[in-house]
């Protein structure tokens, strides 16, 4: 009853475990051996695959080894097979020692594979049979045997019946390339970096369209990428035999006029154009200028515009100037008048005028004021001549500026004399009546008068001061003087000199 009791209890058990391990993969061990392990290098050695999977195994002889063919679970003599992992499998690759005669020289870049044919039978004598496997590099091919192998089977046999040579030859990979042409022109073809023979693997091939006279080239065609299509030079590199078409179209010259000339720029300029083609031509002024229209092969005032060559053509920008306005005003308000006269050309409307303009400026004071001078966009110009000239570049904005005309001032002294107590000379003080700053001053001798030319239009104090020689006086000592513009005035003194007489 105790045993039924375990039983009961480890089957269950047994089921999970047997569930649970199900779903892992069934894994095979496989073992390459080299024979003799002197001979050779085999790939992998041991490990362990998945049920299924697909192993390539290698055998790399060690030198004066060769390997010759593989045996246990795989039998056969080529290199490098595929192994099915269906069970688990142990491969021997077996090696011989090379020992015949055999010299192998290499001609260009690649190398020589071989491999000992075992007998067939045991019943005939027979001479070492070795198979030879050529092998190029990247960007050559085998060409033929030479020695004492001829042709050009690859993998071939040669029996070794005595001292042998064997020489392999390989080339380059060479691709042709072919120029097709559209139109009327040439192709150059120039190898970089340097030049060749032919075109081998690998060559970068520079092509150069060169169209003949009144063509153009257009674009590439064939074995050329789209984004390289419109493109002169254009290279190719040669990994393969390619074809490419240049095509050339007929072309028009185009030509552009600016008038007036150095008004402004028009792009493109004269040049050759495709037929057919459509040429946006664009109108640029310089300073001072502005586009007005097209004539010739274009019309209107569209900046820019476009036109299709189908033929020679001639397009003409025409260009005008700007006009500025030039505002010349008088300070203090009419004080006076300005007047403008053009020298050089011309008044686009009242108050403007076309750009380069030379104008004269003239300030005419009204009556009681005098000019001062210019100030504001007079350039070069003088400030205090008058006339001036200006150029006009851009607005501008002149002023005129005036001052009231100055007056005269003459004063006369009467002297009364007593005795022989006469001074011999008087100085005389114009202020300012109202700020008392000293304007004229000047020395007078007795029953002398003195004038002063260029008195500022206003009020002052004239004053006798500085007597020398006996005492003076005069009454009142100042005097008022009022100077008007452009006008003479005049101030009397009474002085009475002598003993006990002073001068305030």
């Amino acid at each position: 009853m105790r045993y039924l009791t375990l039983f009961a209890l480890l089957v269950p058990a047994l089921i999970l475990l047997n569930s649970c391990s199900s779903n892992d993969p069934t894994m095979y061990e496989l073992t390459v051996i080299p024979v003799p392990e002197e001979g050779g290098v085999v790939t992998p050695e041991r490990t362990s695959f998945e049920e299924g999977r697909e192993i390539e195994i290698f055998a790399n002889p060690n030198e004066h080894w060769v390997f010759s063919e593989w045996d246990g679970d795989h039998v056969g003599t080529e290199n490098n097979p595929v192994i099915t992992m269906d069970s688990d499998k142990e491969i021997l690759a077996k090696f011989v020692k090379r020992e015949y005669p055999l010299l192998i020289t290499i001609e260009g870049e690649g190398s020589v594979r071989e491999r000992v044919i075992p007998a067939k039978t045991s019943e005939y004598e027979h001479n070492t049979v070795v198979e030879l496997t050529a092998e190029a590099e990247s960007g050559w091919e085998f060409s033929e045997w030479k020695g004492n192998l001829s042709g050009s089977d690859n993998p071939a046999r040669v029996v070794i019946d005595g001292e042998t040579e064997v020489t392999a030859v390989f080339e380059r990979i060479t691709y042709p390339l072919t120029i097709e042409i559209i139109g009327e022109g040439t192709v150059e073809e120039e190898i970089l970096p340097g030049k060749t023979t032919d075109y081998e693997i690998g060559t970068v091939v520079q092509l150069t369209a060169v169209p003949d006279e009144n063509y153009l080239f257009y674009e590439w065609s064939g074995d050329i990428p789209a984004d390289e299509k419109s493109m002169n030079p254009v290279t190719v590199t040669m990994n393969a035999p390619k074809t490419v078409t240049a095509e050339f179209r007929e072309g028009f010259e185009l030509k552009t006029l600016v008038v007036p000339e150095g008004a402004g720029v028009i792009e493109p300029g004269s040049g050759v154009f495709i037929d057919g083609s459509t040429v946006t031509v664009e109108a640029t002024p310089e300073y001072g200028w502005r586009f007005d229209r097209w004539s010739g092969g274009l019309s209107g005032s569209a900046n820019p515009g476009e036109v299709t060559m189908s033929g020679d053509l001639n397009v003409t920008g025409h260009f005008e100037r700007l006009a500025y306005p030039v505002t010349v005003s008088s300070e203090p308000v009419n004080a006076g008048e300005q007047e403008i006269r053009v020298v050089e050309g011309e008044e686009a409307e009242p108050g403007e005028y076309h750009y380069e303009s030379i104008l004269e400026l003239t300030a005419v004071p009204s009556p009681g004021w005098e000019f001062v001078g210019w100030r504001g966009d007079i350039g070069d110009a003088v400030p205090e001549q008058n006339p001036i000239q200006v150029e006009v570049t851009e607005a501008l904005n002149i002023e005129a500026v005036y001052s009231l005309q100055p007056g005269s001032l003459t004063v006369n002294n009467y002297v009364t004399i007593g005795s022989d107590w006469a001074p011999e000379v008087f100085t005389v003080h114009v202020l300012n009546r109202v700020s008392g700053e000293l304007v004229e001053s000047g020395e007078v001798a007795p029953n002398e008068p003195i004038q002063f030319e260029r008195v500022p239009v206003g009020a002052y104090d004239v004053e006798f001061a500085g007597i020398s020689g006996s005492n003076c006086v005069t009454v009142p000592n100042p005097q008022t003087a009022v100077i008007s513009a452009g006008e003479e005035t005049e101030v009397d003194f009474n002085i009475s000199c002598g003993p006990g007489g002073e001068l305030d």
